[in-house]
């Protein structure tokens, strides 16, 4: 399989439910935090993504935030939700990916990375041997770069078959 192509592939991490994982095997998850569990440099999580966040943890599903952003933001927003995190963790490389599968002691095989980005969230989660799940942006982000990324992204995922 590519390493750009998620296992599977959601508008948004409100979809992924404890029977979806359950199903899938996978008992643990690398959660990106921009335009994932919240809008794009936000310092806290919306109502939705808190009670989602705690849905998961009443069905014992393991997670971890695993972000490219500066420690000290997502300091902040990992506190709202108690979950441990990594910031600056320069997705896609594998590194702080495999720290953090590592850390919640979980087989990489029954572990997902949950992001919006293709070259960053799903590569990183192929690099480090976990599965992936896409899910659609919070919002579009300002700039050529984005826009280009984001341009080439929509020629892979007209090729997926939502879940």
């Amino acid at each position: 399989m590519s390493l750009l192509v998620p296992d599977f592939y959601m508008r948004s991490v409100t979809q992924i439910t404890p029977d979806f994982l359950k199903k899938q095997q996978i008992f643990a998850l690398l959660l990106d935090v921009d335009n994932t569990l919240a809008v794009d440099k936000a310092t806290a999580p919306p109502p939705e993504i808190i009670d989602w966040i705690e849905q998961m943890k009443r069905a014992g599903v393991q997670m971890r935030i695993v972000s490219n952003a500066k420690h000290r933001r997502i300091a902040g927003f990992a506190g709202m939700v108690q979950l441990p995190f990594s910031g600056l963790s320069c997705k896609p490389l594998p590194f702080q990916m495999l720290r953090a599968v590592r850390a919640l002691q979980v087989d990489g095989a029954h572990v997902a990375l949950v992001g919006d980005q293709i070259f960053t969230d799903i590569l990183g989660g192929r690099l480090c041997g976990v599965r992936t799940i896409l899910v659609e942006p919070m919002m579009e982000e300002p700039g050529r770069f984005f826009k280009m990324k984001r341009r080439l992204e929509r020629r892979i995922k007209c090729k997926l078959k939502e879940y």
